[in-house]
């Protein structure tokens, strides 16, 4: 990576690359930055905490994990994650 990819320049929400190779793009980039991005990532916190909170998860013992895929843009599962959860009692 060339050092144009690494600059940042904060526009008032938060630093961000200035390339549009940035990782924050679905929020946009910027000057015309999504200004709900810093409360997006504040909810998926919060989600994310309820939940292992209060539930505990495991993997179907049955099908265990399966094979990644690598073609994607993002690595992913080949097919299905099958999980189970159970509400905590304590």
């Amino acid at each position: 990576e060339d050092a144009m990819d690494k600059a940042t320049t904060d526009y008032g929400f938060g630093a961000t690359t200035t390339s549009a190779r940035s990782p924050t793009l679905p929020f946009g980039a910027g000057r015309h930055r999504c200004i709900g991005e810093q409360f997006a990532y504040v909810q998926i916190k919060t989600i994310l905490y309820v939940l292992l909170n209060r539930f505990d998860f495991s993997l179907d013992p049955k099908r265990g994990m399966p094979e990644r895929n690598y073609q994607s843009m993002v690595v992913l599962p080949e097919g299905p994650v099958l999980c189970r959860y159970k509400r905590r009692t304590d």
